[in-house]
């Protein structure tokens, strides 16, 4: 570092001591590419803070009257207050604290990055403009914050259209936490479900059935009893099973019906979505979310484990070579003999009418809902983002997309310490 810069550094921190005690303001072009550095504060009582750099306090905060406007970034270990005028930068805005502006605007000129501002803090202004800006936990603004459609705001909203049973243990856990985070998140349920109910940080629509809690159990029930069948004989076994996929079947397909023809609730989403729908989150096994996002013309995010059929690896056009990806059905490994392998050639040339007999039901229902001659796969093509419910350090080896994620165990618990144990006096 040169001595002219030393000497511009120093001035700058005995102006800005100064400043921070009489008030008045703080602009500079020179050393260092125009930036401001310290471990203080910075504070102006009547005047604004100016520079083609950026500023930078390590540990302290940020507080004027005017107003604060950066070519560079904003990085602050603590808060950064204007009382009277707006913050604008060129770059990004890093944060511990809190951004408050009593009378004007937030502005970075780094739109697309998740990391802008980070930290559980608030933004609290009377004008929250594009681009985007996004924190760690709440967002205040006295304005309407849009999205897909509109300006970008702080806040996402995700309309979730989640599958009953287990499958929602998974969508529960991404949609508890994205509405912690400030995001706005919309849950779409049956009044009447196996495991469904409002969930924390999330805005619950439920829709009527035309079934009531009985009919759950007893398909509950009888799913136990399939499970149960292992002991009996081969034909009474999978006549007993066909039987329950079908009861399971003719229930899934009435939920959905009762969801894509409730004209009232599709036609409140739709409007909803001038207000900025980002997104639908669901699961792909059953595709009554894929279908609500087209009908609305928003991304659709699937997390699954995986479709039986392989529809989901088909309509993402993702590679699966039999020669090492096994079936699901087949109970194979990636290192096959090539009997195996035979096999498993075969049972991937019967994969697609497989599928087409899951979803032909499902496949008349869209074109029906949607007004147009598509089928579950088109439709499933196109996902936006796929978040894949395993992970390599147990699943077989296997290509992947570029769009496809893998959230193997985002499900499961935050583990605890295990408690002490008083050793035993013996």
């Amino acid at each position: 570092m040169g001595v002219t810069a030393v000497v511009g550094m120093c001035l700058l921190w005995v102006c800005a001591l100064a400043l921070g005690q009489s008030g008045g303001r703080i602009e500079t072009s020179g050393s260092r590419g125009g930036s401001i550095e310290t471990s203080g504060n910075i504070e102006t009582s009547g005047g604004s803070i100016e520079t083609s750099g950026s500023i930078e306090t390590r540990g302290g905060s940020i507080e004027t009257s005017g107003s604060i406007e950066t070519g560079g970034s904003i990085e602050t270990g603590s808060s950064i207050e204007t009382s009277g005028g707006s913050i604008e930068t060129g770059s990004s805005i890093e944060n511990g604290g809190s951004i408050e502006t009593s009378g004007g605007s937030v502005e970075n000129g780094s739109p697309g990055r998740a990391d802008h501002l980070t930290g559980d803090t608030s933004v609290t202004s009377d004008d929250t403009s594009s681009p985007e800006i996004v924190i760690g936990q709440t967002v205040d603004t006295g304005n309407d914050v849009t999205g897909v459609g509109g300006p970008t705001g702080s806040v996402g909203r995700l309309l979730v259209v989640p599958m009953d049973g287990s499958h929602w243990v998974g969508v529960k856990a991404i949609a508890e936490e994205m509405g912690r985070r400030g995001h706005q998140v919309t849950v779409v349920i049956p009044e009447v479900s196996m495991r469904l109910g409002p969930s924390s940080n999330c805005r619950t629509v439920s829709y009527p059935v035309p079934y009531g809690q009985e009919t759950v159990d007893m398909l509950m029930d009888k799913h136990a009893d399939n499970l149960r069948a292992a002991t009996l004989p081969l034909v009474e076994r999978m006549t007993q099973r066909m039987a329950n996929i079908q009861n399971v079947s003719s229930f899934i397909l009435t939920t959905a019906e009762s969801l894509l023809f409730n004209t009232t609730l599709i036609t409140s989403l739709e409007q909803q979505v001038s207000q900025g729908f980002d997104a639908v989150l669901t699961d792909p096994l059953v595709p009554t979310g894929i279908l609500i996002a087209r009908r609305l013309g928003i991304p659709s995010v699937c997390l699954l484990r995986g479709i039986p059929c392989g529809l989901d690896l088909a309509s993402a056009a993702c590679p699966s070579p039999p020669s090492y990806v096994p079936r699901f059905f087949t109970k194979y490994t990636h290192s096959m003999s090539f009997p195996q392998r035979v096999g498993n050639v075969l049972v991937s040339l019967v994969e697609p009418l497989l599928c087409r007999l899951l979803y032909l039901r499902f496949d008349q229902l869209a074109n029906r809902f949607l007004g147009e001659d598509v089928g579950v796969a088109e439709v499933l093509a196109d996902t936006a983002l796929w978040l894949l419910r395993y992970d390599f350090t147990l699943e077989f080896p296997r290509p992947l997309m570029p769009n496809m994620v893998l959230v193997g165990g985002i499900n499961c618990h935050v583990r605890n310490p295990l408690p002490q144990v008083s050793e035993c006096a013996c």
